[in-house]
């Protein structure tokens, strides 16, 4: 008989993605000596450069609804801000599963 709290749900696997995609954005950002909030937020340009887009892209993406929730918050250049764990959150729900 398998024990319940062995069995991993996909939402616990989701979560643990997330976190590990957060941890290794906060990785890049000290050994980039990228500036974080206390809130773990960057800016917009920061969180294009995140993403592989360029800074207008990822500005419409945000116009349109598309890219990861932000705040109108400056968090260093710019007038908008992103939390890294919202970035990564996006990043995994952008995550496509091989088809079987």
């Amino acid at each position: 008989m398998l024990d319940a709290g062995l069995i991993k749900t996909d939402a616990d696997c989701y979560q643990e993605r997330c976190r590990r995609t957060h941890d290794e954005l906060r990785h890049w950002c000290r050994q980039n000596d990228v500036p974080v909030t206390v809130d773990g937020r960057v800016s917009e340009k920061i969180a294009a450069q995140i993403a592989g887009y360029s800074d207008e892209y990822f500005m419409n993406m945000r116009k349109i609804g598309a890219g990861p929730p932000w705040y109108r918050l400056s968090a260093g250049d710019g007038r908008f801000s992103y939390r890294l764990s919202d970035i990564a959150s996006w990043i995994e729900n952008l995550r496509q599963e091989n088809e079987k």
